[in-house]
């Protein structure tokens, strides 16, 4: 069975094999390795923890945009964010929630996000489930421009 792994083909593609069953089991039993939150990284769309993004007083800043796929507002300014956080380089995180994925559910409703886009900024990061947040609603324009000079400003 060993020689069959001399391939450098066929390693690659049981390594991939064995990678997507590991990730199928962790899927289908819903364990998403931290606080179930669906964020959107460029066109990769993954569950994953966030360092400081829920947690307690002292959690690192934290600018959030709240947006749906079909929002034309957030099909401008989304790119315009992503540019921005590619170009920053403070301590601010940069985040965004898409809030057509059920897992961010929760979130939109304790934050009572009503509309899309909503930027807001999180000075000691999301809170945790069940409490108040405190935060400053992003009203600039929606240009990389005015995103770096709001996040510069908050650092």
């Amino acid at each position: 069975m060993f020689k069959y792994l001399a391939n450098p083909l066929i390693s690659i593609v049981t390594i991939v094999i064995i990678l997507i069953v590991i990730l199928s089991i962790f899927r289908a039993a819903n364990l998403t390795m931290g606080f179930g939150v669906r964020a959107h990284l460029g066109n990769l769309r993954t569950s994953f923890s966030i360092e400081g993004f829920e947690g307690a007083e002292g959690s690192a800043p934290v600018l959030v945009m709240y947006y749906a796929d079909w929002c034309g507002h957030c099909k401008r300014a989304k790119p315009q964010l992503e540019a921005a956080k590619g170009e920053y380089r403070g301590k601010v995180k940069i985040i965004m929630l898409n809030a057509e994925d059920p897992e961010n559910a929760s979130i939109l409703k304790q934050e009572d996000v009503q509309g899309f886009p909503t930027i807001r900024y999180y000075k000691s990061g999301m809170p945790v489930a069940g409490k108040k947040s405190v935060y400053e609603e992003y009203n600039g324009e929606r240009t990389k421009e005015d995103f770096l000079q709001f996040l510069n400003r908050m650092d």
